[in-house]
C-alpha cells in the first residue's frame, strides 16, 4: 500500500470466546483476520474488498506458501484451499475443537480436543487429506431406550 495506513472495523458474531487475531496466508499480499470465529482474507492492494472465509467458526490456520495452499480448521474438521476452491476436507478429527495447526514438509499437524479436555495429536497428508491420529470413534448411534 505504498506506506499508506488503512483502518477497518470487523464484526464477527459466531463465537464471542474466540480471540481476534491476524494470520498469514500463502499469498504475500493477503492477510487473514479472525473476529469472534469469523475469518476474512484481506488483500493489501485492495483492502476494502475482504473475502469471507467459509469455515465457521475458524479456530486456526496454517499456510503452505510454496504451493499456495491454506489449511483452515473449525471445531471438527480441517480444510485445504488453494485460493479458488476447496481441495479437500479431512475426516472428522475432533469432538470439541482443533488447535495448534501447523504445516511443514507436506504434513499438516494439529491437536484435537474432546469435551473433557483430553487432547490427541493428528497429522494430515497435505496433498490427499488422509489423516492419522485425532479422535477416530464417531459411531454415535441413537438407542431405542
Amino acid at each position: 500500500m505504498d506506506g499508506r495506513t488503512w483502518t477497518r472495523g470487523f464484526s464477527g458474531r459466531f463465537d464471542v470466546t474466540s480471540p481476534a487475531c491476524i494470520f498469514t496466508t500463502p499469498h504475500p499480499y493477503v492477510l487473514g483476520v479472525r473476529v469472534q470465529g469469523i475469518g476474512y482474507a484481506i488483500g493489501t492492494v485492495h483492502p476494502d474488498d475482504p473475502a469471507l472465509l467459509e469455515v465457521t467458526p475458524l479456530s486456526c490456520s496454517a499456510s503452505d506458501v510454496r504451493d499456495g495452499r491454506m489449511f483452515l480448521a473449525d471445531h471438527l474438521w480441517v480444510y485445504a484451499f488453494d485460493g479458488v476452491r476447496l481441495l479437500w476436507q479431512s475426516r472428522r478429527l475432533s469432538l470439541d475443537g482443533i488447535s495448534n495447526l501447523t504445516y511443514s514438509n507436506g504434513i499438516v499437524r494439529g491437536i484435537a480436543r474432546d469435551v473433557e479436555i483430553e487432547s490427541v495429536p493428528f497429522s494430515i497428508n497435505a496433498d490427499t487429506g488422509e489423516s492419522e491420529g485425532g479422535f477416530t470413534d464417531f459411531d454415535f448411534q441413537p438407542t431405542d431406550d
